[in-house]
């Protein structure tokens, strides 16, 4: 039962994160860190399918946990036999137990070791268990915060499409724009919208380097707010 038990568990351990392998983890300091570990680069699809295939998982492991809680109960109930028996004497004479002491005490002791190794496996198992819940609540924040992160940052290079609102004032006229008008127009949404997605694609390094130089030189960032307060005073 313990082998079995230890095998389900490595099985579960080595597959359990296997269609996930391409994405690199980050932060890992040894192959049992991985519930600690982060992974760049991992989308929704991806989170979806991992979750799903966790779940199942997880449902096995369950159904593992509970067996092995049956036979823990049927275990107790074997181990208080001599007290449930009470008064009842046993078959076997003084003699018998005499006879067969040395037997009987190896394999209590054998018992003992098996039981205790079938109680440290039952804890694997429920702790795994419970770590693979602790893992999908991580990626799923961290793949919300993310979401949430890429939405401010479009929302912030967004301010680049401001010099369009030009272009829909000329349209907007009752008269049609003269031609080098209509040139330029068509070049600055052009560079609007180069420029936007250029700031897209470099958002986070630029968003990045910015909390390093507000963090490194924070008197130059605050310089012109002291300015303005001692201006106002």
């Amino acid at each position: 039962m313990k082998d079995y038990t230890l095998k389900i568990l490595e099985k579960v351990k080595s597959d359990v994160w296997k269609n996930t392998s391409e994405i690199e983890p980050q932060h890992m300091t040894s192959p049992f860190d991985e519930d600690e570990a982060t992974f760049e680069g991992l989308d929704f699809d991806t989170f979806q399918k991992t979750s799903d295939r966790c779940q199942r998982y997880q449902r096995m492991l369950q159904k593992v946990d509970q067996d092995m809680t049956e036979n823990f109960a049927k275990i107790e109930l074997w181990l208080n036999r001599e007290h449930e028996r009470r008064t009842e004497r046993p078959r076997w004479t003084f003699n018998d137990e005499i006879r067969y002491r040395s037997i009987i005490s190896k394999l209590n002791v054998q018992n003992d070791h098996t039981l205790q190794d079938l109680r440290r496996s039952h804890t694997s198992i429920s702790s795994y268990n419970e770590s693979l819940t602790r893992r999908l609540e991580s990626l799923r924040n961290d793949l919300e915060q993310r979401r949430a992160d890429d939405i401010k940052r479009f929302t912030y290079v967004t301010v680049v499409f401001l010099p369009l609102g030009f272009a829909t004032v000329i349209f907007s006229m009752s008269n049609a724009p003269a031609g080098h008008t209509l040139w330029k127009m068509v070049v600055t949404a052009f560079t609007a919208l180069a420029t936007t997605f250029i700031l897209l694609l470099l958002s986070e390094r630029l968003e990045e380097g910015a909390k390093l130089v507000i963090k490194t030189y924070p008197e130059w960032v605050l310089w012109p707010w002291n300015k303005i307060k001692k201006l106002g005073r």
